[in-house]
């Protein structure tokens, strides 16, 4: 009778441990309200629904914040304040915990639960753990992916759901059958859940489907039939929230009555005289910077110096990557990296568009939901590379000290005690 190879879950294992245990330091370390629009995501959501059983209706039952002209949220799917209310409440009635800390500790099961979904995702390519927890790491263990997993914000969840999804693409790809029919389902559908800039891939997914039929994996039927789960679970899943917006509000999304709320909004006009703004406002400067880390009300960061190493490392090594896969002559290569230049290129129009239209908001998480299909991406590209393989391993080892100096960073930069 064999043994069980312990060793082959020991990558995974680790991963985890690395993630949770850094993350639950940077949660307990940083005071409340310490991070962007904490006191919005929790006051006027998860405390509103621990305190009155019920969700908060915009206009009412945020009234006071519309006073003082900060936004609340309020109007947009709230299913990740729902589950922060569900673990703080009870928390704080067994154990007494305060019940931001709870609230917290469900970005902190967000994070997690992104760190696996997208392990299995770039597992179910590679077949090799240790070499997927190593290429997780330059993802799942950015410094600014540890920030959102350590308070309460719309982000999180958001990457969570971006993982299922990825790992539900790669399902369909492997002909899963009707399990991937049903991971689709469960994807697709909180995908609508999700924070809106990850509303990007239902515009990218059916160039998806259409490469599943021309490649010859899927017959037309059989597509249909996962399309068919797929809007089944967006309106199991997500549709109350649409639902309700209509009927309290009049709109679908909610944006308008989140606007409205706001009375510190000053939008600029989409044209060249607005994109001149962004730039001399430091938009494309802030966005990589708090892509890669700034804590706290974007105030809090490294050194300038450690950006700039960043930055040019960065560039090289996709210099290095996309020279490496114009050699590897693989055409299904070639379209993957095309699926997420495109992908990219969707998220700096809709960020651009938002800043321009809404709100001045240059943080770089805007730009997450481009994580998973670099990760998956760079799977593929891993598969026979070698050198790829060694710029993996070597991008991961940066991506840790860089970690472990902001993690000095946050620990020092607030009172103990």
């Amino acid at each position: 009778m064999s043994r069980p190879n312990i060793y082959k879950h020991l990558p995974l294992l680790l991963l985890n441990l690395s993630f949770g245990l850094i993350s639950l330091l940077w949660l307990l370390t940083i005071p409340y309200n310490h991070a962007p629009d904490e006191y919005a995501h929790f006051e006027f959501n998860v405390l509103f629904m621990v305190e009155n059983g019920r969700l908060p209706v915009s206009g009412i039952d945020d009234a006071r914040a519309t006073e003082i002209g900060i936004g609340t949220y309020v109007p947009f799917p709230a299913i990740n304040y729902v589950i922060a209310a569900a673990i703080a409440s009870p928390l704080n009635s067994l154990f007494k915990l305060p019940l931001y800390l709870g609230g917290r500790l469900a970005s902190w099961l967000f994070g997690l639960l992104f760190v696996n979904l997208l392990f299995f995702g770039v597992n179910r390519i590679l077949r090799d753990p240790l070499y997927s927890a190593i290429l997780c790491v330059c993802f799942s263990h950015l410094p600014q992916v540890i920030f959102i997993s350590s308070y309460i914000n719309q982000d999180v969840h958001a990457l969570a759901i971006s993982a299922l999804l990825g790992l539900s693409v790669v399902w369909l790809y492997q002909k899963k059958g009707r399990k991937a029919d049903i991971l689709f389902f469960f994807a697709f559908g909180l995908l609508f859940s999700a924070k809106y800039n990850y509303f990007v891939y239902a515009l990218v997914l059916p160039l998806v489907a259409l490469h599943l039929v021309i490649s010859g994996r899927y017959r037309t039927s059989e597509l249909l039939t996962t399309a068919g789960f797929g809007v089944l679970g967006a309106l199991s899943l997500s549709g109350f929230w649409f639902v309700r917006n209509y009927s309290l509000y009049g709109e679908v999304l909610g944006v308008k009555m989140a606007v409205k709320s706001n009375r510190f909004l000053r939008p600029q006009p989409v044209n060249l005289v607005g994109l001149k703004s962004l730039y001399d406002r430091g938009m494309l400067n802030w966005s990589f910077k708090s892509f890669i880390g700034i804590f706290d009300y974007l105030n809090l960061h490294l050194p300038w110096i450690w950006y700039k190493i960043c930055a040019v490392f960065l560039g090289s090594s996709l210099v290095l990557f996309f020279v490496r896969i114009w050699k590897q002559r693989n055409s299904q290569l070639w379209m993957a990296t095309g699926g997420v230049a495109l992908v990219s290129a969707l998220l700096w129009t809709q960020h651009t568009i938002s800043c321009l239209t809404l709100d001045f908001q240059p943080q770089g998480r805007y730009h997450f939901p481009i994580l998973v299909p670099a990760a998956l991406l760079l799977a593929l590209a891993s598969r026979t590379d070698p050198w790829i393989r060694n710029l993996t391993r070597t991008a991961a080892g940066a991506v840790m000290i860089l970690l472990l100096r902001c993690t000095w960073l946050i620990y020092h930069a607030y009172p103990h005690g």
